[in-house]
Formats: C-alpha cells, sequence, structure tokens
C-alpha cells in the first residue's frame, strides 16, 4: 500500500469492499443458480475472476479503478464460491460429498502454495535477489 500512496485505512476500506460486495451478492447469484444451474454461473465469473490482478497491475495506484474492480471482483467470487459449493453438491451422493469437499480444498492449498511460491520467485528474480535464495535454502 506504500508503493500506491494509500493510508492504511484507504488501503482497508478497498479491500472490504470485496468482502461486503460479495456477501450482498450471494443471494443474487444463488437465484441465478437455481434459474440456470451452477455450471453457467461457473462459466460467467471465472473470467471475471481472472481478470482482477490484471486490473491491480494497469490501474497503478488509481483508487477509483481499483475499487470498481474490487467489488466487481467481490461479486464474481460469490458467484464462484456459491457456483463450486453447489456444483460439488449437486454432482456428488451424501456418502461422496466430504470427500470431494476435502479433495477440493486439498487442490485449493496446493494451487494457493504453488502460486506463492511462483510469485515469490518472480519478485526475486526481477529484483536481481538470488542470494536470497541460497540464504532461504541454507
Amino acid at each position: 500500500f506504500k508503493d500506491l500512496g494509500w493510508s492504511y485505512l484507504t488501503y482497508t476500506i478497498v479491500h472490504l469492499l470485496a468482502a461486503v460486495s460479495s456477501f450482498l451478492a450471494m443471494v443474487y447469484w444463488g437465484k441465478n443458480i437455481d434459474r440456470f444451474g451452477s455450471l453457467a454461473v461457473l462459466r460467467f465469473t471465472a473470467p471475471i475472476i481472472s481478470l482482477i490482478p490484471l486490473v491491480w497491475i494497469i490501474a497503478k495506484g488509481n483508487l477509483y479503478i481499483i475499487s470498481v474492480m474490487q467489488i466487481l471482483g467481490g461479486l464474481a467470487w460469490a458467484g464462484f464460491n456459491l457456483g463450486v459449493f453447489t456444483f460439488i453438491n449437486d454432482s456428488s451422493t451424501q456418502e461422496q460429498r466430504a470427500l470431494f469437499f476435502t479433495y477440493f480444498n486439498i487442490l485449493s492449498v496446493y494451487c494457493s502454495v504453488a502460486q506463492l511460491g511462483l510469485y515469490g520467485y518472480t519478485i526475486i528474480k526481477e529484483n536481481n535477489m538470488s542470494d536470497c535464495i541460497v540464504l532461504y535454502l541454507e
């Protein structure tokens, strides 16, 4: 947030926008999942979610653009999360459900760890900090 020139309060409010919009959108997405199905909602929301990091890069700290994208991102994440939950519920028997949710959560954690590792590696390479890797491994 310091690179963006924002205060702690501004940074917190911008991130709070996504959480609040996500919470408020759950009923909307629930009705759309009932009407169109969870797969249709997943197909609609996944591309929107993939654009969120791109907007952060392009906006270069523009508070208004990032705020709008955080709200749209919160709306999209609400539909995606509810869609995934509903899809797993609809496509599994009661006996399989716990196992499928376990697989989903394990896969989500592994992908998050891989994402953070790739991000850290990229930051180190971009800033010529290869000696940090050696220090970390020792």
